[in-house]
């Protein structure tokens, strides 16, 4: 048996202005420095050093997801649901209202947890509860960050919502970028430097030869759940915690998880339609995997307009 808890917080967010951004020196020498003409080679090493994209509006702030792997004949005999854990952990509170001044510990400790604790049997059976956890953190100091998982390592059972909310106060000093606006790295050229038009032209064409050589969707789907992820140019599967495998086919465990939400991926970009009136498309399905079990959609446009 699973709980899953995740939550985000927001501290604050971002936009940068439009015009007259104060680019570095480096950026703008590397940019005079790259040709007129389109080399793949020079123009794959500049997006190696500085990205595709960058992030033009965002949220900061922090991001925690944790799922509890419970024994579910431990939680049977001492007639435990996933809501009593849920709440005596202390995840049924609002984290980031408690981040500043709520005293958590007189919230968390309630009467029921107490009788739960008491009750039902010794600490060695209550230990036996939560047999695991695989938490996925963002943000913070990684002084907090390194005691979470030393914590994590040693007893799962000495972390609930203490820990957390211990690591949410640190993220005004450590925030993580956990939502943002991405627009294409040309659209940084400035208009004044030489031949900027044509180098805008080659690096939004670089930037869609660099997506399409090192893209997922030409790779196979991974089964219940998993991410496709590209290494070195391999095409690998990270799994959900549920299974394993190199497709994610094989169960991590005898006790069979509710079918996961499969989220939909797109398929490769189909080739650019011929040109008319300056105008062309082209277009990609989502379907490497098509969304299922209430799995989101994919996320975007599946037909892309472009100027020839």
């Amino acid at each position: 048996m699973y709980l899953h808890v995740k939550s985000n917080i927001q501290l604050g967010t971002f936009q940068l202005r439009k015009r007259n951004l104060r680019l570095s020196e480096t950026f703008l020498e590397d940019l005079n420095m790259l040709p007129s003409t389109y080399e793949k080679g020079e123009y794959f090493t500049f997006l190696e050093i500085y990205g595709t994209h960058y992030s033009q509006r965002g949220t900061i702030g922090g991001k925690y997801e944790l799922i509890y792997v419970l024994d579910n004949r431990t939680m049977t005999s001492q007639r435990i649901t996933t809501k009593d854990v849920n709440e005596c952990l202390g995840f049924n509170l609002n984290i980031e209202a408690n981040i500043f001044f709520a005293e958590v510990k007189t919230k968390i400790k309630n009467e029921k947890c107490k009788r739960l604790q008491s009750e039902n049997g010794s600490e060695n059976e209550k230990k036996g509860i939560i047999q695991d956890i695989v938490s996925l953190i963002q943000g913070g100091t990684t002084a907090t960050l390194t005691k979470l998982n030393e914590m994590l390592s040693s007893n799962v059972n000495s972390v609930d919502v203490e820990q957390y909310v211990e690591w949410a106060a640190t993220l005004p000093q450590a925030p993580a970028l956990i939502k943002q606006e991405m627009a294409p790295i040309s659209e940084l050229i400035p208009l004044n430097i030489p031949d900027s038009r044509l180098k805008k032209v080659n690096l939004d064409r670089a930037v869609e030869d660099y997506v399409a050589e090192y893209s997922v969707c030409k790779c196979k789907p991974c089964l219940h759940g998993g991410t496709v992820i590209l290494i070195e140019g391999k095409c690998e599967c990270a799994c959900t915690p549920f299974y394993k495998g190199e497709a994610c086919e094989i169960p991590t465990s005898d006790l069979r998880p509710a079918d996961t939400a499969i989220h939909g991926s797109w398929s490769c970009w189909s080739n650019w339609s011929t040109c008319q009136q300056g105008r062309r498309q082209r277009t990609r399905k989502c379907n490497n995997p098509a969304p299922g079990y209430r799995g989101r959609s994919c996320p975007g446009a599946n037909l892309e307009p472009g100027h020839c």
